[in-house]
């Protein structure tokens, strides 16, 4: 069917990663800066975005990661595309939050394992048990997102976990959920083997 015209001021919602997940026509990974590992950098970057009635990014800007990645991150979701959002038969801006996974090269303590992108990775998901948000931590209304770098065996169960980025009131909180979820095994030519990937922790309130 035919888009209907464009507005002259649209409208902007707010939608989620699950919902903007399904919008996505084409995505381009970032690249890793020379320059990011002396710096020890790695893990996806958050990046928030606001996308055009033509299904464009018109406004990128990292919200977490690190910031060595930033650039190369907010260089790569300029170029993703969308399908255009229509909401009440009219055409509508987007503002949304997308995780953009960095061609992180192989590190010496991951070595043997398979890189599993963020996308990938959720898709294999069996379990997942969100953060515990206790009192001492709610009395403080700090909440927010995670990164953790997750090593997974062989039986799809996590063996270790690393947060790199967050808040550090929250960090203990991300990593021992994290550390509970179950994947389907990742296979290399069909057989199962140890992979490393990041997963994006939110705690917060439930």
């Amino acid at each position: 069917p035919a888009l209907p015209p464009k507005e002259k001021s649209p409208a902007r919602i707010l939608v989620s990663r699950e919902v903007l997940a399904k919008m996505i026509i084409s995505k381009k990974a970032a690249e890793y800066p020379p320059d990011a590992a002396a710096k020890n950098a790695e893990g996806p970057v958050i990046v928030s975005i606001v996308i055009d009635q033509d299904g464009l990014v018109s406004f990128a800007k990292e919200r977490q990661g690190f910031a060595v990645l930033g650039p190369s991150a907010i260089a790569a979701v300029n170029q993703w595309k969308f399908h255009p959002a229509i909401y009440q038969g009219k055409r509508v801006e987007i503002a949304a939050e997308v995780v953009v996974d960095v061609q992180v090269p192989v590190r010496p303590e991951d070595s043997g394992r398979m890189l599993i992108d963020t996308d990938t990775a959720e898709a294999h998901l069996l379990s997942s048990p969100k953060p515990d948000y206790p009192g001492d931590v709610a009395i403080t209304r700090i909440q927010g997102d995670v990164i953790v770098k997750c090593y997974v065996g062989t039986d799809g169960k996590v063996q270790k976990v690393k947060a790199i980025s967050g808040h550090p009131m929250l960090t203990k909180l991300a990593e021992t959920a994290a550390s509970k979820a179950v994947y389907t095994p990742f296979t290399k030519d069909a057989v199962p083997t140890e992979a490393v990937t990041y997963a994006i922790e939110p705690v917060k309130p439930r």
